[in-house]
């Protein structure tokens, strides 16, 4: 019987060393944060969010994205931090699915310095991931502008035979002051993604079991 406005929003915002700190690299790493949190069950692929224990949205920078049945991940190679909101979503934004959303806020370029970064992980079921930062400072015509580029590549297998997750992310974006009041923000990302659906077991027998 509660109106729309008064149901009370839970707001986390995720920081780039909360997302590190926490290894969320996609949906199905959400229910790290909390109960009610994590990602649609759909054949495994986590490629849209649960929260309060229904369905979420997905924003990107603000601008909703279209709802992923899980057909494939979505891509945390441009992310640079992560808002997740339990409640409706504010009027300013367009509507979504009732269990609230995030909202991926890009990664921006440096307008300060000239920075970079390499990171290397690796762990079982022969994981291996590589991420290459970098960024700076940069005259477009006589405008002060900055760039930044991402890539991020993974080679791995899991827990299940025959059920990798290799992807393959390609993120640059430009930032340019045009005047005090007026900045342009532009990015663009390739996404490659393979692996193969795991629908899991329904007859889990104790010769499975055994063997």
């Amino acid at each position: 019987d509660m109106k729309l406005t008064e149901i009370p929003r839970s707001v986390l915002v995720l920081s780039p060393e909360a997302l590190s700190q926490f290894q969320i690299r996609d949906f199905s790493d959400l229910n790290k944060i909390g109960a009610g949190t994590s990602r649609i069950n759909y054949y495994g692929v986590p490629g849209s969010p649960i929260l309060r224990g229904a369905k979420g949205g997905t924003y990107f920078n603000g601008m909703l994205r279209a709802f992923n049945r899980n057909e494939m991940p979505i891509s945390f190679g441009s992310l640079e931090a992560l808002d997740v909101v339990r409640g409706p979503a504010p009027s300013h934004l367009e509507v979504t699915n009732i269990g609230g959303y995030v909202n991926f806020i890009p990664k921006s370029p440096f307008f300060d310095e000239n920075r970079g970064s390499i990171q290397l992980q690796a762990g079982s079921h022969d994981v291996y991931n590589l991420q290459i930062d970098s960024g700076g400072p940069l005259l477009i015509g006589s405008k002060p502008s900055a760039y930044r580029i991402s890539i991020t590549g993974q080679s791995a297998d899991s827990y299940y035979d025959n059920v990798s997750n290799n992807y393959l992310s390609v993120y640059g974006s430009i930032k340019s002051e045009l005047s005090q009041n007026v900045k342009l923000f532009a990015g663009a990302e390739y996404y490659q993604f393979r692996s193969n659906e795991n629908v899991g077991w329904n007859r889990p027998t104790q010769a499975l079991v055994d063997r």
